[in-house]
């Protein structure tokens, strides 16, 4: 199967822009498919004798059929950070900074890889209701924040 680290395509871009009137703009746009996710069995199908994470049985998808390694994937991440300044000249000497920075712009929501007890199929009791959920993110909720500098 594939590699714990195996993430197809991955994009980062970033951008600088002076438009009139002393704005700047910039921004960067980070992008990319998801990690592979393991499902696990959640007990010794094989019969060696030996825990889950130490033989790290998968779970079937027929029977006597495991599924490959990494056979699932964990969705895709984005996010989107901005940033507008404005210069104000008060005379050659003073200099006054406004800026606007919003991360996460589009409050994208960035999901964590699950852990491998969320993926889980089957427990000692049937199958596992909570398989696959997500239960931390990667990234925060969008966030602004604004500054003021002042330059002699």
């Amino acid at each position: 199967g594939y590699s714990s680290y195996d993430i197809r395509n991955q994009f980062s871009g970033w951008t600088v822009y002076k438009l009139p009137w002393g704005i700047h703009v910039s921004g960067t746009l980070t992008a990319s498919t998801g990690q592979p996710i393991d499902p696990l069995a959640g007990s010794n199908l094989n019969g060696d004798s030996k825990s889950q994470s130490a033989s790290g049985d998968r779970a079937y998808k027929a029977v006597g059929v495991p599924f490959d390694r990494n056979s699932f994937r964990n969705v895709g991440w984005r996010t989107v950070n901005l940033r507008v300044m404005k210069d104000l000249k008060f005379s050659e000497k003073y200099n006054l900074q406004l800026s606007a920075e919003m991360f996460n712009l589009f409050n994208h929501t960035n999901y964590r890889t699950p852990n491998a007890s969320s993926m889980v199929i089957f427990t000692g009791r049937g199958f596992n209701p909570g398989v696959g959920r997500y239960v931390s993110l990667s990234t925060t909720a969008r966030q602004i924040q604004f500054a003021l500098r002042l330059s002699l």
